[in-house]
């Protein structure tokens, strides 16, 4: 949710490229959090930051690279979400609300490709099982990535 230094902006893209989107972002928070880890002296390795960054970095490896399939009959639909862009145009948004947009992103994907699942309900079992299979792993990812901590820089 936008607040203070982020307003919302509608963005509309097709399904297979919010994904794309969202999971390369993820990957670039996951790289970024490894090199301050790598990169972060022995007297602070060990402090309550870095270890929160690990946590969390463990947790984007677990889905960053394990971008679910999207189902062909999915692929070109339009979604539209809202992402938190920051108010000063030279301003670059934080760790947590990128992570924020881009389980904005997938819920959004997982919002239309349910809805169009459920449009016909006469849909092979082979197609309902690819799509229940994509809608399954993109929740998973948007529930653990809602939840992940991104220390401030001096907190």
């Amino acid at each position: 949710m936008a607040t203070g230094s982020y307003k919302l902006e509608l963005r509309t893209t097709t399904v297979s490229a919010a994904i794309g989107d969202a999971y390369l972002e993820l990957g670039a928070l996951r790289d970024e959090l490894d090199e301050i880890i790598d990169n972060a002296p022995d007297g602070l390795r060990s402090t309550a930051r870095i270890q929160t960054m690990e946590e969390t970095k463990d947790q984007l490896d677990r889905y960053a690279d394990d971008e679910p399939s999207v189902p062909d009959a999915c692929k070109d639909f339009v979604v539209t979400y809202h992402e938190q862009v920051p108010r000063r145009k030279r301003q670059s948004a934080s760790r947590s609300v990128r992570c924020e947009n881009s389980c904005a992103m997938i819920r959004a994907v997982v919002q239309v490709v349910e809805e169009w699942r459920d449009e016909d309900p006469a849909r092979s079992e082979e197609v309902k099982d690819e799509i229940d299979t994509f809608i399954e792993s993109a929740n998973e990812a948007a529930d653990e990535c809602e939840n992940l901590e991104f220390p401030a820089m001096f907190g």
